[in-house]
């Protein structure tokens, strides 16, 4: 089975030669261009944001855990196959392959975040800049949009649905569809 990893490169390497990737932003590691609604809720899920950033950092599955809704409700649409994971169980299992994969993860910012939020529902957008040295010394860079939906949980805010995308030429995209081998 394919991890995060050989998925992620292979998107990397592909959207690297398609598009280009923005820089990330030298000036703060969480850089909030929009804020609406209630300026507590807003500030609590920039907190739960930055102790995401830092789990990854760290590649720390126990702040991964914190920053998701732990149920079989969970969706999200990541960048890479398969098309939806279903549950927390089964994106755990993907992050878990994520971070064995990397020596180290050196950059994970959010640029251009405009988040959103009232008493008990919220939502973010952004841009995600990665960078991380591969078990294999390689360097990977990629940076994706995502867009998060959090949903207050036992006082806690919990990402309940998040989807990661990348663009994509779609000329090209056909031909990598066409061209992929079936499996």
């Amino acid at each position: 089975m394919k991890t995060k990893f050989s998925l992620c490169v292979g998107i990397a390497l592909f959207f690297s030669a398609h598009s280009a990737v923005s820089p990330a932003s030298p000036q703060a590691a969480i850089e909030i261009v929009s804020q609406k609604g209630d300026a507590k809720s807003v500030e609590e899920i920039r907190k739960e944001i930055e102790l995401f950033r830092q789990a990854i950092l760290h590649k720390d599955m126990r702040g991964v855990t914190r920053y998701y809704w732990n149920s079989p409700e969970l969706v999200v649409f990541d960048v890479i196959t398969p098309l939806s994971y279903v549950g927390w169980e089964s994106f755990r299992k993907d992050w878990e392959g994520f971070f064995v994969d990397f020596q180290t993860i050196s950059a994970y910012d959010w640029n251009n975040v405009a988040i959103e939020a009232s008493e008990n529902l919220g939502y973010l957008r952004a841009f995600i800049h990665m960078k991380g040295r591969l078990n294999n010394g390689e360097l990977l860079e990629i940076t994706v949009r995502d867009t998060a939906i959090f949903r207050k949980v036992d006082g806690q805010w919990k990402v309940i649905h998040d989807h990661g995308s990348v663009p994509f030429d779609s000329f090209q995209t056909r031909r990598a569809v066409i061209m992929a081998p079936a499996s």
